[in-house]
């Protein structure tokens, strides 16, 4: 260890000293952890690839991070001189670095809460006017409040909107804003739409809208008039409005989102109402803005370095100059004219292709401006000129890149996209590359990052409810062969599993394992990144994904008899896709929707689920996003089950977005939270969410002018209701007037704590102009009532029996049956480890059961009668019927151990000979006794189920049982049953 400090210390001297500092408790957690990577001995290919993700994550601060990504470097340097192949470790983007919750720079903490009292008291009655520049004031400091509006800008932007831009949803409800400038979408507590809607009738909303800045500071005067401590005065005299607004949320605002909102996107209007409510409004596609593109010069030998540099000096020098000369941007001084000219005559030089590239590039957005923004300052074409400086300078160095294959030209692209870790600086880049890819000549890029922007250089934010995803899903493989069902099989993998294409496309049967549970990304074709390696639980997927999965896999190997067999193959997957896109297209009435769309609506299904989960989240009434099997107790109990078992149990401190950008293979949660998560405004506010106590008198005069408004308070408030003056107590002494104390209405007000839904639904209902959605009802599957159940449904129902399940819960032919029958029923509890492969079991059995034979029938009735006994098989016979019980399970690639004394005697070779027919390999074991004999369970197996081995023969038992009876229950007589029932249930009666 003290050679290794020694040679990272030496090599890493120039570093600042913060770096140098976390040198030593960088190599203490490599010796803890992962001490092999220190030793002598050659590292397999990926060995240092899987430690950087947990060594990285270690690091508490931003000089850490760099230390450890050196140190990590160094060794591979090392390392990589005894094995060629060891793979370089990435970098590990983390989020933005948190600032501490209170700076010197916030309002005091005592400030704030003296606010907030504020802002939650009602004026008084006769003193102040609830209509007035105040009054608005009050209102827009509630709405940054509640909402976590931290910028002023916004706060206007929301008061230019009119009110038919504002959206409100019914069951839940909310009342919302889109501000496509702001890139910036609003969620309204119930407390702002109350006041929205009693104020934006009133003749002084004009005021509001043409000066929002005003009414703040009315409202911050008359908290000064109220005040009695000269010192408060002064403090509350010297706040600015900018301040207050960006502090009046300071203490009841998320902590560990802080600083990433300026990168989030949210989702659009159309797109919003289409996940919350499932109507599929017209989504209109953007037109992008484009540039003029000049074609290329011929590549020509190698130009200088010291002349490339040159050439970006005198363009930073032209840029710089005209941001001194011409501070507030005015594009009709001569000197702006004269810059673009300059600009313009600097890219006619000779120089590299990539220099040529940016160069046109940042002259056309200083010339023309670009599509997410009209006009770009000049200090933001310096900031982007750096960013594509160091992309050129680290990626296209020389111009013989531009001459690599559509291929290499990606590899050489992503290379230098993962060195940055801003996203913003991302963002840069990949505009950039769009603009590359207008011109001829130049390699095609099939980069990822490229789908997420749409053609105006935004993030494309999008997301399909997954129970509209079933329904376009099941539409169309209605009455369709087996090409179009894998292309659905394709897609349900891309948002299900958060799969890439092409990881999707390169997929092999022998990467999914049924028995542990895990979806598994390897290396076997060339990544993006190192990060695109991973595993991916699959009870993340609904169980008929995975049913669907399990047959797809069993097609393939009775193709291929191979276990690495493709899980797609033989199809033309261009035209399929295409045919599928534009399908949902149509159904969705949206043309945005690509194929990537797809796993970034399966990121924010993990965003939700997980939160679930980590804070106990139950909405009272859920979205329409909400209601699929995904978001039910059961699949979310699953996946807590399967967490505790990988040893990461979700609790409050459960790294979320560190674990979806993990599964998702991204190099860290940066990229996902700002590209990828777009449900997440609404969903943090939702989490953050804290009850509040408001004046009855004031919030009857809100809601109505007639006396049904003492109708409506009865629903608003949770009783009882208690007096303003208890809540105040003390407080009013000491912040208050005497005004304010002495006012005789203050006796006769009674506060109490609201409820939410009700005060957002009749603000809603109150609000004049806006647009108003409900959800749409699912509809309701009906079934016959003889029909079969499969076997997956009656081991469902068997459970709901054991568990003493009502008897009208229950279906009439299954408990017709169960009244006939004198067959015992065994008790089977599948844990969340042993779902997937219950779930493949189901399949296998499901689809064999047609073809089902007696002799397999009763070779579980022997299976389970050797697993209780735990003896050895000594009969040929014995072993055949057990041979076929495997069968029947859907055991494949069984490994049998014989015991023999004689491995090449007669007997053993007809013991052999029996196995290999049922497709099946032997493992022979020595023995003394001259008797063959086979141990019951195979070879080395590790399936999940096997323990339960006794209570799944007796559950197939039952259901060929139930099969044979059920064919003999008339339809009349499962019909006076269902009505029997009802009667029964109506009448109290439990069975």
């Amino acid at each position: 260890m003290r050679d290794w400090l020694a040679y990272f210390e030496e090599r890493l001297a120039r570093e600042p000293r913060l770096v140098r500092e976390a040198i030593p408790a960088a190599l203490t957690w490599l010796t803890q952890n992962a001490s092999k990577t220190l030793g002598e001995v050659p590292l397999p290919d990926n060995a240092l690839v899987k430690v950087a993700g947990g060594f990285y994550r270690t690091a508490a601060t931003s000089d850490a991070l760099t230390a450890y990504h050196q140190v990590l470097l160094l060794l591979w340097e090392q390392q990589v001189l005894t094995n060629p192949l060891l793979r370089q470790p990435a970098v590990w983007r983390p989020l933005p670095l948190d600032t501490p919750t209170v700076a010197q720079y916030h309002l005091p903490v005592g400030c704030v809460e003296r606010l907030i009292a504020d802002l939650l008291r009602s004026p008084i009655e006769g003193k102040e006017q609830d209509t007035d520049e105040a009054a608005c004031g009050r209102w827009l400091l509630l709405v940054a409040w509640e909402s976590g509006i931290e910028s002023l800008g916004t706060l206007k932007a929301m008061c230019q909107a009119p009110l038919p831009q504002w959206i409100g949803l019914q069951s839940p409800e909310a009342l919302t804003l889109y501000l496509p400038d702001e890139v910036t979408r609003i969620w309204l507590g119930p407390i702002g739409s109350a006041l929205l809607s009693y104020l934006s009738p009133q003749p002084i909303w004009r005021t509001l809208k043409r000066d929002p800045q005003r009414c703040i500071k009315a409202w911050l005067k008359r908290v000064i008039q109220r005040t009695v401590e000269p010192w408060e005065r002064k403090l509350l005299g010297s706040i600015r409005v900018s301040e207050l607004v960006r502090d009046i949320g300071l203490l009841t605002r998320s902590i560990g989102l802080r600083g990433v909102w300026a990168s989030y996107t949210p989702l659009p209007d159309s797109i919003m109402v289409r996940a919350f409510t499932g109507h599929c409004l017209p989504v209109s596609a953007t037109k992008g803005h484009t540039l003029s593109v000049t074609p290329l010069p011929a590549l020509e030998g190698a130009h200088s370095s010291q002349q490339e540099a040159a050439l970006h000096h005198q363009f930073r020098t032209c840029l710089s100059d005209y941001q001194r000369l011409n501070p507030k941007d005015n594009r009709q001084k001569r000197c702006y004219r004269q810059t673009q000219q300059q600009l313009i005559a600097l890219t006619q030089q000779p120089m590299s292709r990539a220099s040529l590239l940016v160069l046109r590039w940042l002259t056309a957005l200083f010339a023309h401006g670009s599509a997410w923004k009209s006009k770009l300052a000049a200090s933001t074409l310096l900031t982007y000129h750096s960013s594509l400086s160091t992309f050129i300078r680290t990626t296209w160095d020389e111009d013989a890149v531009f001459e690599l294959s559509s291929e290499g030209f990606t590899e050489c692209c992503q290379s230098g996209l993962t060195q940055f870790e801003q996203t913003d600086s991302q963002y840069t880049v990949l505009r950039f590359l769009q603009f590359c890819q207008q011109h001829q000549g130049l390699p095609i890029l099939e980069l990822d990052e490229l789908k997420v922007l749409n053609s105006q250089g935004r993030v494309r934010a999008n997301y399909l409810p997954p129970a509209l995803f079933d329904e376009v899903c099941q539409h169309f493989v209605m009455n369709k062969g087996r090409y179009e069902h894998q292309i659905v099989l394709f897609m349900q993998l891309c948002y299900y599993a958060g799969l890439r294409e092409d990881e999707a496309l390169s997929l092999h049967c022998n990467e999914i394992c049924f028995d542990t549970g895990m979806l598994y990304i390897t290396n076997a074709k060339r990544r993006k990144s190192p990060h695109a390696e991973r595993k991916i639980p699959l009870v993340l997927l609904p169980p008929f994904v995975v049913k669907a999965l399990s047959d797809q896999c069993d097609k393939q190997w009775e193709r291929h008899a191979a276990m690495s067999t493709p899980l797609f193959d033989d199809w033309h997957y261009v035209s399929l896709e295409t045919q599928f896109i534009d399908f949902l297209r149509q159904a969705m009435n949206d043309p945005t929707i690509v194929t990537h769309s797809l796993r970034h609506s399966g990121a924010n299904n993990w965003l939700v689920m997980l939160s679930m989960l980590a804070f106990d989240f139950k909405p009272p009434s859920r979205p329409y996003f909400l209601r699929h099997a995904l978001f039910e107790s059961l699949q979310l109990e699953e996946i807590r089950a399967m967490l505790v078992s990988l040893g990461s149990p979700v609790s409050l401190y459960f790294p979320i977005l560190e674990w979806i950008s993990e599964r998702i293979g991204h190099a860290g949660p940066a990229t996902t939270l700002t590209v990828y998560l777009h449900l997440l405004d609404w969903l943090a506010l939702q989490l953050t969410a804290t009850s509040c106590q408001l004046s009855k008198r004031e919030v009857r005069r809100w809601l109505s002018n007639s006396n049904y408004s003492f109708t409506q308070q009865k629903h608003v408030f949770v009783s009882p209701l208690i007096g303003e003056e208890e809540v105040v107590g003390s407080m009013s002494n000491r912040y208050l007037g005497d005004d304010y104390r002495r006012s005789p209405s203050l006796n006769d007000c009674k506060v109490g704590e609201i409820v939410p839904e009700v005060l957002l639904s009749i603000a809603i209902k109150r609000l004049v102009g806006c647009q108003c959605f409900s959800q749409v009802d699912t509809p309701s599957v009906t079934t016959s009532v003889a029909t079969v159940l499969p076997f997956s449904l009656f081991a469902l129902e068997v459970r709901h029996v054991s568990l003493g399940t009502a008897d009208c819960n229950l279906s009439p032919c299954f408990l017709a049956w169960l009244q006939q029958s004198n067959t015992s029923l065994p008790s089977l509890t599948v844990i969340a480890r042993q779902q997937p492969a219950w779930l493949r079991l189901c399949q296998s059995i499901e689809s064999a059961w047609p073809t089902r034979t007696r002799v397999a029938l009763r070779g579980l009735s022997t299976l389970r009668h050797y697993c209780r006994t735990e003896k050895s098989i000594m009969a040929i016979r014995v072993l055949n019927r057990v041979l076929y019980s495997y069968r029947v399970l859907g055991l494949q690639g069984l490994t049998l151990a014989i015991h023999a004394q004689d491995t090449q005697s007669p007997t053993a070779s007809m013991w052999h000979r029996t196995i290999t027919r049922h497709g099946y390999k032997v493992h022979w074991v020595p023995s003394e006794s001259k008797r063959v004999s086979a141990t019951v369970k195979p070879f080395r197996f590790a399936w999940p189920l096997w323990n339960d081995i006794d209570a799944i023969a007796g559950l197939i038992i039952a259901y060929e049982d139930y099969c044979r009876t059920s064919l003999l229950i008339s339809p009349s007589m499962v019909e006076e049953l269902k009505v029997s029932e009802k009667k029964g249930h109506e009448q109290g009666v439990i069975r």
